[in-house]
């Protein structure tokens, strides 16, 4: 029975509702939900056959109906995403999005060549053969990692591949007692071993909301790292999608971002590798910043033992000690990116790409955006190329603060259809929150609850006023709880999910 058939079996009012709990039920091993998760794979075969049609016809040079059998692709996995979504599919979900964002891509490349910038359009094909993510495919093509897999499914009843990075490969999991989580791999045990060791030790003290949770470390089967599965995907593939992003947008990301970081700073640690790809999101695109490979404890010492070219800050290119003001020297290029749809520093081969940080003064963020001219000072001070010329992260944090305040009032405008509205009111409640700012906080949950129409969530918003009221009163600061609570609404509100 084919994916399709078993949607509309889904939705016939006649079929026993205990299937249905069991196909929303991820921690019960059945046939039916075997039965799905094996439509699931089969459906994305289809569309990743449309996609391998459409890369014979591209490397034909025909561009046009390349481009049209993408879209077929893309629409297909998008019908696919759906059915993941409204059945809280979540592994499903993550691998579908990411065939989804390679259709995209290769549809912006077939798009640039018919514009006449071929050569450079078709180095940036994403090919089947080569996509690093997803549902297993029967390709014969050997995926990193795959070797591990046996080993790695006797400790987790399911799991799968996700990506690769510096030093290892990221997996999705269950553990025996049914918790969702991620993990991470060492490539090469023996090469990266000090990595490792290293990571964990500046990992395991950084406890935050903006910090993705090192769960805890294992050393069987593998040297591994058990943490926290985050359920968004990563800001790089969000640029790629929808840069450049609204102010509001990428000033909500910059401040998560720099949350994390000043829990960091605290700690007298500096991750020394921040980037699009390992600052993490959730589905309610709150940021979890990962990858402390390259982190180190900030003394006069510290030197930098690798980067990634364009986003490296001046002091590690030169190989002189870093310390905080370079991580503040990376949020400032991210943000630049987020506000501007471009990281001036990111072209051309790594020598032009070091030359750059070296030299270049970009241009500033108001050059291709007006609106953001309040914004230029601080990003182009982030940018400074003498690191004591730069803001600490506190400084950064709460500009970008009094920026929002001053510019939106933390409550940004509420338009647009009831479902976006309740979804700005969410953001809103967190934002105000994560400033510590009750009475914003509240405003922003009473509206919330007057637009809401289920009850459960009305009763559990009400709730949310009535501890940030209390805690105003008692001068306390806002909780983790509550910023979970809000954001457990958001996810309702969004996404359907309990």
């Amino acid at each position: 029975m084919r994916l399709s058939e078993k949607l509309k079996l889904l939705a016939d009012e006649n079929v026993p509702r205990p299937l249905v709990h069991l196909l929303r039920s991820r921690d019960i091993d059945t046939r039916w939900v075997r039965e799905i998760e094996r439509g699931m794979s089969d459906e994305a075969v289809v569309g990743i056959q449309i996609m391998e049609e459409a890369e014979a016809i591209l490397n034909k040079g025909e561009f046009y109906p390349a481009k049209e059998n993408y879209r077929r692709a893309q629409e297909h996995f998008e019908n696919l995403r759906d059915f993941a979504v409204e059945h809280r599919l979540e592994r499903e979900k993550s691998e579908i999005d990411n065939l989804i964002e390679d259709c995209t891509a290769n549809i912006r490349v077939c798009t640039d060549s018919l514009l006449g910038r071929q050569r450079v359009a078709t180095a940036r094909v994403r090919k089947v053969d080569d996509l690093r993510k997803g549902i297993r495919v029967k390709t014969g093509v050997k995926r990193p990692g795959e070797d591990k897999l046996s080993k790695l499914e006797k400790a987790y009843p399911s799991i799968r591949y996700l990506d690769s990075g510096g030093f290892g490969e990221v997996y999705w999991a269950q553990t025996r007692e049914g918790q969702t989580i991620a993990l991470k791999v060492l490539r090469e045990p023996e090469r990266h071993e000090e990595t490792y060791f290293k990571e964990l030790a500046i990992w395991r003290n950084l406890v935050h909301r903006n910090i993705v949770k090192l769960l805890r470390p294992k050393y069987h089967p593998m040297p591994l790292f058990e943490m926290e599965y985050v359920d968004g995907g990563d800001l790089s593939s969000l640029l790629k999608e929808s840069a450049p992003f609204s102010p509001e947008r990428a000033c909500r990301i910059a401040f998560d971002i720099g949350r994390g970081l000043e829990c960091a700073h605290l700690s007298n640690a500096v991750h020394g590798d921040l980037k699009p790809r390992n600052i993490l999101l959730t589905m309610t695109e709150e940021v979890k910043i990962s990858d402390w490979g390259l982190g180190k404890v900030a003394t006069s010492s510290s030197r930098g033992v690798g980067y990634t070219p364009g986003y490296a800050s001046p002091e590690q290119i030169q190989k002189v000690a870093i310390d905080k003001k370079s991580d503040v020297y990376q949020i400032g290029v991210v943000f630049y990116e987020m506000l501007t749809g471009d990281n001036p520093f990111d072209h051309g081969s790594r020598e032009e790409k070091d030359e750059k940080v070296l030299t270049l003064v970009p241009q500033e963020p108001s050059k291709h955006n007006p609106r953001i001219k309040p914004l230029d000072d601080l990003v182009m001070s982030c940018l400074e190329k003498e690191s004591g010329n730069r803001p600490g992260i506190r400084e950064f944090r709460e500009a970008l603060s009094g920026y929002v305040k001053e510019n939106y009032g933390i409550l940004l405008k509420v338009t647009g259809q009831p479902r976006d509205k309740l979804g700005i009111l969410c953001r809103n409640a967190m934002f105000a929150a994560k400033l510590n700012d009750h009475k914003e906080c509240v405003a922003a949950l009473k509206d919330l609850r007057s637009l809401l129409s289920e009850n459960e969530l009305k009763d559990i918003v009400r709730n949310l006023m009535y501890a940030t009221e209390l805690r105003q009163k008692e001068e306390l600061e806002i909780t983790d709880e509550v910023l979970n609570e809000i954001d457990g609404v958001l996810r309702q509100v969004e996404y359907g999910q309990s």
